[in-house]
């Protein structure tokens, strides 16, 4: 015996389209789903960017530094600058 699968409704409102999927499952009902485009964008980063040049034979000795400490390269140099700036800040 093969059980027929249920079609998808059309529902009302959301709230009756809630009740109805918190008992059937997704899965029986694929074939009958559409994919969808969609779009968002996420909002500007919190912090800023900042890029600049570094000698081949330094960037491998920080890189080096980093991976020993468990760290990205980003990661190891943004506390670095950070540690710095904090100092200067007590000094002025």
């Amino acid at each position: 015996m093969t059980l027929k699968k249920s079609k998808i409704p059309h529902f009302k409102n959301r709230r009756e389209m809630a009740e109805w999927w918190d008992t059937h499952d997704v899965a029986d009902h694929l074939d009958q789903l559409k994919p969808v485009n969609v779009k968002f964008s996420l909002g500007k980063p919190k912090e800023e960017t900042i890029m600049f040049r570094l000698n081949k034979d330094v960037k491998q000795y920080f890189m080096q530094v980093a991976r020993n400490k468990g760290l990205t390269i980003s990661s190891l140099l943004r506390m670095w600058m950070m540690e710095k700036f904090n100092q200067i800040q007590k000094a002025s």
